[in-house]
């Protein structure tokens, strides 16, 4: 089953629009290096009454429980804390779930030869390709 790593932060005061922007760019490009993540979702709430003190989101989409394991100490994401997150944010909210429609999707894209597929690209790609019949 797919398990998603859902990350909420409030970023320090001090860091401006555009140490934020690179913050946010290295964090998801990086993360998508870790074997087991399938999927990097970061950025900025665009809500302002809904998200309370928390600022920006993290969603990491991973193959399975075990790839969280991996993921949580794996060297890249380490660094990530390290150098990015941690000297940026004023604190932070993690959990994990798991998801099973995502899963759901996911096999069918790897059975049709399609493992490059992720996420809600799967899900149209899926549709599409059983609609053209």
């Amino acid at each position: 089953m797919v398990v998603r790593h859902i990350v909420f932060f409030r970023f320090k005061n001090s860091f401006d629009k555009e140490a934020l922007s690179q913050v946010v760019y290295a964090t998801r490009t990086l993360l998508k290096l870790v074997p087991g993540v399938l999927d990097v979702t970061f950025n900025e709430s665009f809500t302002h009454d809904r998200r309370g003190q928390w600022t920006h989101c993290l969603i990491v989409t991973l193959s399975d429980k075990e790839a969280l394991q991996i993921y949580a100490a794996h060297a890249i994401h380490l660094q990530v804390l390290k150098d990015w997150l941690r000297p940026a944010t004023h604190s932070v909210l993690a959990m994990d779930i798991e998801d099973d429609i995502h899963q759901s999707w996911l096999g069918w894209a790897q059975t049709h030869g399609m493992s490059w597929l992720s996420g809600a690209f799967a899900a149209t790609a899926a549709c599409y390709l059983i609609y053209r019949r």
